[in-house]
């Protein structure tokens, strides 16, 4: 009995699987009876009204726009210098020099000014001299009143020192009439009256007292010609340019004040000329700075640009002046188109790229210069432009073109597009929202062929409903790292 059970179970089972393979056969048989009448399966959608834009990403690197370097004046050893990447405020110090090096500094400086103006004017007073009725003749307006007052002020100096001679010899010689007068002296009065008078003869004629008074009046009259040259000037024409001395002369008078100026201006730090992060450290704490050498960097935090490079296919779709997102680190600022090169450029694989430079128009100090960073280009838009799935169009040597469906057969028709995106286009003219397009286009659609329409879910637009979405572009163009 036990083995009769079994025997008609596995009978059971046996006509059940042969059951369901009948079912299936009919099942396709009568799939293939209905095609046959109805067509091939095609996926489609209808057009639909829904607001469209060109959203162009591409890659980049963020770039300060203003960047300042300081070059040392003067040799200093550095105290303290702020480290590289280090953001600082405007005002704030970046290098603090040795103070008893920077005084050294300021006093050498401060006394090759005066060498300087002494070498000088000692020069032109020679020059004069040995010079006077040629140089006197032709020098020119400007330098003639130099001159005047040159040597106005060394008679002054004159005088003064000639004075002060004079009153020293006159105070001892009335030191001595008041000793013989009262007989403070041990010496015969004859004899002391006939020392004092060959004292005073003496000082008369004192080598030093008489070549001051002979310089004296060499300047006097040197002077005397220079002012009648003045007048002369004055009432015909200008006067000539500087000689080759007095350029030389101003030109380090600049170079020594501008060396007291960076001076004085260092004396409690250099300081940061605007809001900023250290982009370079040329001399490190301890060491001596170089006249002419650069010492450090300061890029702009507020001036700050993403460097991108875009592709020849995005080039179409952006302009100057279009706004864009620029994502830095996880955040997202604001950013406008500022310039497009004018020059195409080939990346490390070969490709084509094309240079463009976004403005961050809210910058912050959380911005890292030299960062990655990814921007989205807004391009062209639309409100409720008639679109169909990217996948769906086509074209040949006649232009775009899409497969619909009517009445169960494939017809081409031919389409003016607008703007496209990766995923969807905007169709002008050649369809309405009453259409039944064909998404997936294989080589077995061709015009007149019988068909029934699935509706195509995947494609995101329902046969019978527009979509709301905002279209936009996925794919990134080159990056500066051709990525």
């Amino acid at each position: 009995m036990k083995k009769f059970r079994e025997k008609f179970a596995k009978h059971k089972v046996r006509n059940i699987i042969l059951l369901a393979i009948l079912v299936i056969v009919v099942v396709v048989i009568v799939s293939s009876i209905i095609s046959s009448k109805k067509g091939i399966p095609v996926t489609t959608v209808s057009p639909s009204k829904s607001d469209i834009e060109e959203l162009v990403s591409v890659s980049g690197k963020v770039v300060s726009g203003t960047t300042e370097t300081y070059y040392a004046k003067f040799a200093c050893k550095v105290d303290n210098i702020v480290p590289l990447g280090t953001a600082v405020n405007s005002g704030d110090s970046v290098v603090i020099f040795d103070p008893d090096e920077l005084a050294t500094v300021k006093q050498k400086a401060e006394l090759q000014t005066t060498v300087d103006d002494k070498s000088y004017a000692e020069s032109q007073y020679q020059n004069a001299v040995a010079h006077m009725d040629l140089d006197i003749g032709n020098i020119g307006l400007s330098e003639c009143k130099q001159l005047i007052q040159l040597y106005e002020q060394q008679i002054k100096d004159l005088d003064r020192t000639i004075e002060s001679k004079q009153k020293d010899i006159d105070t001892t010689l009335a030191a001595r009439t008041k000793q013989i007068a009262e007989g403070d002296i041990d010496v015969d009065e004859e004899e002391a009256v006939n020392q004092l008078n060959f004292d005073k003869a003496t000082a008369e004629y004192d080598n030093n007292l008489t070549d001051m008074k002979h310089e004296l009046e060499d300047k006097e009259d040197v002077l005397s010609k220079l002012k009648e040259r003045e007048a002369k000037l004055e009432t015909s024409e200008s006067g000539s340019g500087l000689e080759a001395k007095k350029a030389s002369y101003e030109i380090k008078a600049i170079d020594n004040q501008d060396i007291l100026d960076s001076v004085m201006a260092a004396t409690d730090g250099v300081k940061a000329p605007f809001n900023g992060v250290i982009s370079a450290v040329n001399v490190l704490s301890g060491a001596e700075t170089k006249p002419g050498e650069p010492v450090y960097t300061l890029a702009s935090l507020d001036d700050v640009y993403a460097d991108v490079n875009m592709s020849k296919m995005d080039i179409g779709r952006v302009s100057v002046g279009q706004k864009a997102e620029v994502t830095i680190a996880n955040k997202v600022y604001e950013g406008t188109v500022e310039s497009i090169s004018n020059f195409a450029g080939t990346g490390e694989n070969g490709n084509v790229i094309i240079a463009a430079r976004v403005k961050i128009d809210n910058p912050d100090n959380y911005i890292v210069i030299g960062l990655d960073t990814k921007v989205k280009i807004h391009g062209q838009s639309k409100k409720d432009a008639l679109t169909v799935p990217s996948a769906a169009v086509n074209a040949d040597i006649d232009g775009d073109f899409v497969y619909v469906v009517e009445n169960g057969i494939v017809v081409r028709k031919d389409v003016t597009l607008g703007i496209s995106t990766v995923s969807a286009i905007e169709v002008i003219d050649g369809l309405s929202e009453n259409d039944v397009v064909i998404t997936q286009i294989s080589n077995s659609i061709v015009e007149g062929i019988k068909v029934y329409a699935v509706p195509d879910m995947e494609a995101g637009v329902p046969v019978t409903s527009a979509s709301d979405e905002v279209q936009e572009t996925t794919a990134e163009s080159a990056s500066l790292e051709n990525e």
